[in-house]
């Protein structure tokens, strides 16, 4: 006579199945987890790609103030405009108040 015993190989199968799941959880958890490294990096890719453009206007800008600002363009101004130099110049001086402690000049 051939003794079945149901409980032993239905907790096996139980067993098994929750290992089944768990490895096909992992599975997918793991490429998600891939899909989000990529696009992040391919979003790092991008923005650096953009830094390196907004750092290119910026020095051409530079440039471009530097070159308005230099001696001769501002001596040219200062004559379109009558403007005279003046070697001893008077400045207006405020008393400062007395805060913290220090006192004005």
């Amino acid at each position: 006579m051939t003794l079945i015993q149901p409980n032993q190989k239905s907790f096996i199968h139980a067993l098994l199945f929750s290992f089944i799941v768990i490895l096909i959880f992992g599975a997918f958890a793991l490429i998600f987890l891939y899909n989000r490294s990529v696009n992040l990096e391919h979003s790092l890719l991008r923005a650096e790609g953009e830094l390196w453009k907004l750092q290119a206007a910026r020095a051409e800008m530079q440039d471009k103030i530097f070159a308005l600002s230099s001696d001769a363009n501002l001596r040219k101004l200062s004559e379109e405009r009558n403007l005279v130099k003046d070697n001893n110049p008077h400045y207006l001086e405020v008393a400062q108040p007395v805060l913290a402690g220090v006192t004005g000049r």
